[in-house]
């Protein structure tokens, strides 16, 4: 059977749609990801703060703030946008780290490694695409580690044209 021009242009006319159609099903999976998020960390972030009220700890209190309104600014600008920088994504990522780890009274550390093949100015990821990652790492690393302590840590590397991302602790699990 040969196809004649008509054909074809119908044939690229459906690759198109089925193209369009797995990008709007990206689009919402990730809208969905980012509400389940939002909520559940700003619930533990003001349970934290309000615990160092409590506590009449005044100075970690205000850090806890205004590194809170910080991100929660951050979150609220980036997204709304398809794709933000990576350079941008760790800017959040690491204003969430350090929340979590005054929240967690410093019991673990965090470190980003980028290899020099990335250019986190122009590379382009959808935002707080790894935020629950390396909030999994976090709640099932180290909240129940026994010693306390651990690291996190973040490393991104290229390999052609595509930005692979590791998340790597040393938790219980």
């Amino acid at each position: 059977i040969s196809l004649g021009a008509g054909g074809w242009a119908l044939q690229s006319s459906v690759k198109r749609r089925r193209t369009k159609l797995e990008l709007e099903k990206l689009k919402a999976e990730q809208t969905a990801l980012k509400a389940q998020m939002n909520p559940h960390f700003v619930f533990n972030a003001l349970s934290s703060i309000q615990d160092l009220v409590y506590k009449e700890n005044r100075l970690s209190a205000n850090k806890n703030i205004a590194l809170f309104s910080r991100l929660m600014r951050q979150i609220l600008e980036q997204s709304s946008m398809e794709l933000i920088t990576l350079e941008e994504e760790i800017r959040i990522l690491t204003h969430y780290l350090q929340l979590e780890s005054l929240r967690f009274e410093g019991e673990f550390n965090y470190h980003f490694y980028t290899e020099d093949t990335v250019n986190a100015r122009k590379c382009l990821v959808p935002p707080l695409l790894l935020q629950p990652f390396v909030e999994n790492s976090i709640k099932h690393g180290f909240l129940k580690k026994t010693p306390k302590g651990g690291t996190v840590s973040l490393h991104f590397q290229q390999q052609n044209a595509t930005l692979i991302c590791s998340i790597v602790d040393d938790g219980i699990g």
